[in-house]
């Protein structure tokens, strides 16, 4: 029988304005990935730059379909957890889904979402729903999400308390490496990243770039 592969939806925000300035980044991170009949969500970001209707964007939450049984928050930059508070206020965590993030990123998740809040985005309630669920990862190893999911973390290099994730979906084998931003060179505040010896079957950073082993 054939391995049921990963299912990727993408709310993040596209920065692409066609006729005008072309391509300027990928906007705010936020990737789901579905196997197995759950669903795992990487980020959710917001973007607060441009002008007119690239202003503020954030992801479009209308195209997830199913609640999330984990969120994980790979590092702590605006565009890739500000918007956190959203999925709470739109219903879209289970009752056990927790969010995941190193000490340096959980610290820094209620000052992006207070801010997201004075844009007109999310509401002080949601806010502190998702600061309930908040489990921090004290180092690099497995995580067992819940009895069907497992994850493998690792540092991604970038910042301080960056992480990479593989992601495994135990009843259907599917296994997914997820990053945000990932450095490779040693930089004076944080070390380079490394992936791990046993590669997954396919590889999804912030640009949506997939690779299959």
């Amino acid at each position: 029988m054939a391995k049921e592969q990963l299912r990727i939806l993408y709310p993040g925000g596209s920065s692409w304005n066609a006729g005008k300035n072309g391509f300027d980044g990928p906007g705010p991170a936020g990737l789901v990935v579905f196997a197995g009949g759950e669903s795992v969500m990487f980020d959710c970001g917001i973007e607060f730059a441009g002008s007119g209707a690239n202003r503020n964007r954030a992801p479009n939450l209308d195209i997830i379909q199913q609640k999330l049984s984990a969120l994980v928050l790979t590092h702590s930059h605006y565009d890739h957890m500000a918007a956190s508070s959203a999925l709470a206020s739109r219903e879209l965590l289970t009752d056990t889904c927790k969010v995941y993030g190193t000490p340096q990123t959980l610290r820094m998740l209620p000052l992006g979402m207070d801010e997201m809040a004075r844009h007109g985005f999310g509401d002080w309630f949601s806010i502190s729903d998702i600061l309930e669920r908040r489990t921090v990862i004290k180092e690099p190893g497995v995580i067992e999400l819940t009895p069907d999911i497992s994850m493998y973390v690792g540092p991604a290099g970038h910042i301080p308390g960056a992480l990479y994730a593989a992601v495994k979906f135990k009843k259907t084998g599917c296994v997914g490496l997820m990053s945000g931003d990932m450095g490779f060179h040693e930089q004076l505040v944080v070390g380079a990243s490394r992936f791990p010896d046993d590669l997954p079957d396919e590889v999804i950073n912030e640009l949506l770039q997939r690779a299959k082993r």
